[in-house]
């Protein structure tokens, strides 16, 4: 494993060019917030067994002489779009939230996957000097069901025709936000995981990559570590992002519990401690519970966390009213 130091250490002063440069070329714009749905890109990609493991999708050919009952959870099909425009009318800049993981380009490559794709669409319809940012929800048990190029032209298409429909701006937004960081504990390291590797669907000869996993996280020694949880406004559409790939469930959980009108959790938000498991998921087994630098933290730990941010969203909307 090779690490650039170089580059990351040139990343705080990247960080502050982009921000010094943002503050000096800001403008006056409007928005617009616009709702809208697609349920045919994605599936759950955890399905229950009779005998009540959990599996995924992928690893169904390696099940013998046992039925699948189903999906063990929803998808959000909800698409959030914020549209940004000079108060002159030009197109400035497109905010869209949608839960799916950033894989249909599966591959040993980096990609931009389905939102590099609505990257350029957007370009191409309003000008070269648009800009697009993605903000990836819950997604951690979400999986395509096409291609990256598929998947981003059905986003931009159900994205550029509402934002053509919707002509209400709203002019005057108050903003906020804030960060806090918390100690989460990891899973406990030292129990013999080999009975949940091996119900986990997986073939054998993937077994010892998560039993090396388990040794060098046992050689650690470590039991718990601090991260940070962040939230913001932006008038009555609350943000708020965890350190991690979030359960779906976690996700809709928070938009039920949260005081604001719409609010968006954020998955990868500042630090990455890998899946963000439910209960039921650890119970159930299957792939994202797997003990590895990619699923660290308990399932209480994440519980802590998706509480601690429903608070902070609560705090930020005492002071938005």
């Amino acid at each position: 494993e090779v690490i650039n130091k170089d580059w990351l250490n040139s990343l705080p002063e990247k960080f502050a060019i982009s921000v010094e440069k943002a503050y000096l070329s800001r403008k006056e714009a409007r928005m617009k917030h616009i709702q809208a749905f697609c349920n045919s890109v994605s599936h759950n990609r955890r399905v229950i067994l009779k005998d009540g493991r959990a599996i995924n999708t992928w690893n169904l050919e390696n099940i013998k002489d046992i039925q699948v009952l189903g999906s063990e959870g929803p998808i959000d099909p909800e698409i959030g779009i914020l549209f940004f425009e000079t108060t002159g009318g030009k197109p400035i800049c497109l905010m869209f939230y949608f839960s799916l993981h950033t894989n249909a380009n599966f591959s040993q490559f980096f990609s931009s996957d389905y939102p590099g794709i609505v990257y350029a669409k957007m370009k191409e319809k309003f000008g070269s000097d648009f800009i697009t940012l993605f903000i990836p929800g819950p997604f951690a048990n979400i999986n395509p069901t096409r291609g990256y190029k598929e998947i981003g032209e059905i986003l931009s298409e159900i994205m550029i025709k509402k934002i053509e429909k919707q002509n209400e701006y709203r002019d005057t937004l108050r903003v906020n936000s804030f960060k806090k960081e918390v100690v989460v504990s990891f899973k406990d390291f030292e129990k013999d995981y080999k009975e949940r590797i091996e119900k986990s669907g997986w073939h054998e000869s993937v077994w010892k990559y998560f039993k090396k996993e388990l040794e060098i996280l046992r050689k650690t020694g470590k039991k718990e570590t601090k991260t940070i949880l962040q939230a913001w406004h932006i008038g009555n559409i609350g943000f708020v992002s965890f350190p991690g790939e979030l359960f779906v469930e976690w996700g809709i959980k928070i938009k039920k519990e949260s005081p604001f009108s719409w609010t968006y959790p954020v998955g990868l938000g500042g630090d990455y401690l890998g899946y963000l498991i439910t209960k039921k998921a650890w119970e159930t087994g299957g792939y994202e519970p797997l003990i590895a630098r990619s699923s660290l933290t308990s399932w209480e730990s994440v519980s802590y966390m998706v509480k601690e941010g429903i608070k902070m969203l609560k705090k930020l909307y005492r002071r938005f009213k």
